[in-house]
């Protein structure tokens, strides 16, 4: 059955429901998500190797093919995750930078330009040695190559400065940008022409609600091989914790406290019989900043 996935009107959850409800550590925003019907496209797949998977429907071995573009609902799914990670970790404090990573060459393979970025980060780590890093991999816009976009974070400090100039001498393998981030929504929006103009010798500051659509979005990644990976993070960088819960107890670990900022409900239909399969609905919530 292929799934159409289209907006809907905003659903109301009833108390009752249950929801993943999710609490980001830098921020303590809360996330809830109520998923209706189920919507697992892959539940009859089943992982057997890197190059092998079974269709538990039909019991058929089938392998990957490993030079085809991710399916796009894949890419969605690794994308939420990566949102999820980004407002776990990452906050728009002092201590953040937001870094971009291109090549002279046109790199067409994405291995290697992973191995570029492993070889920059042993190099980062010995000046800067608590710096933990999230970045994903993008294809150019006008042409065959890949380029790399980083949030990167010291861990043990409230301040992290690091000149481009820095981060261009240990990449070299192309030009670089690096930019301040920060909490306030009145920050410049990245515009992706200017980004990779390079033209402006200034850090730039742009929100952190930019920084992560941007990171997250999925146009440009379209063609990362099903072998690659869309996302990477170090080690110490933490998942989102979420629990399933009630969502009147949701409402209650909120209390007065967090304010509604932004919710949007996806319906699911059967592309033959336009027949309603499932419905999301998510709403994220921030906190109220305490008044000084």
């Amino acid at each position: 059955m292929k799934k159409i996935y289209e907006k809907g009107e905003n659903y109301v959850i009833n108390k009752e429901k249950v929801v993943k409800c999710t609490q980001y550590d830098s921020t303590d925003d809360i996330d809830i998500e109520l998923i209706m019907n189920g919507d697992d496209n892959f539940s009859h797949i089943r992982k057997l190797s890197k190059d092998e998977f079974l269709n538990i429907e039909t019991g058929e071995v089938c392998k990957y093919n490993h030079y085809k573009e991710k399916n796009i609902e894949s890419l969605k799914k690794s994308m939420k995750k990566l949102e999820g990670i980004l407002r776990n970790n990452f906050s728009g404090s002092k201590n953040e930078l937001f870094i971009t990573l291109t090549t002279k060459k046109n790199i067409s393979d994405v291995e290697v330009v992973k191995k570029m970025f492993n070889c920059f980060w042993k190099k980062l780590k010995q000046e800067y040695s608590n710096l933990e890093y999230v970045y994903v991999v993008e294809q150019y816009e006008h042409r065959d190559g890949w380029h790399i976009h980083a949030l990167i974070k010291d861990m043990k400090s409230n301040k992290l400065y690091i000149s481009n100039e820095t981060i261009e001498k240990y990449w070299n393998e192309g030009y670089t940008k690096t930019n301040r981030i920060t909490d306030s929504i009145e920050n410049k929006r990245i515009n992706e022409e200017e980004h990779m103009s390079y033209i402006q010798n200034e850090i730039e500051r742009y929100g952190v609600e930019s920084v992560i659509r941007y990171m997250t979005k999925i146009k440009s990644k379209e063609m990362i091989p099903i072998s690659s990976k869309a996302y990477y993070k170090s080690r110490n960088i933490k998942k989102p914790e979420g629990k399933k819960v009630s969502y009147e107890s949701a409402c209650a670990l909120m209390k007065n406290d967090y304010v509604l900022k932004n919710e949007y409900t996806i319906i699911i239909r059967d592309e033959e019989t336009n027949k309603l399969v499932g419905m999301k609905k998510r709403e994220l919530w921030k906190k109220r900043k305490m008044k000084t």
